[in-house]
C-alpha cells in the first residue's frame, strides 16, 4: 500500500474486519487478523501527512 491513493486508503479501511467495542467510557476498534493490513494503512497515511505538511 505504498502507492495508495487516499480513496484506496478509505476502501481498505472500511473493508478491515474489526469490531468497535466500548472499554472504560471510550470506543476501542478491536482488529482481528488484519493487523498487517491496519498497520500498513497507518504507515501510508502517516507518509502522506508528511508530503502534504512538507
Amino acid at each position: 500500500m505504498d502507492t495508495a491513493r487516499p480513496k484506496r486508503m478509505r476502501f481498505a479501511l472500511f473493508t478491515l474486519a474489526a469490531r468497535i467495542v466500548s472499554h472504560a467510557g471510550s470506543l476501542v476498534l478491536r482488529i482481528g487478523h488484519a493487523a498487517d493490513a491496519f498497520a500498513d494503512f497507518v504507515a501510508s497515511r502517516d507518509r502522506l501527512a508528511r508530503l502534504a505538511f512538507s
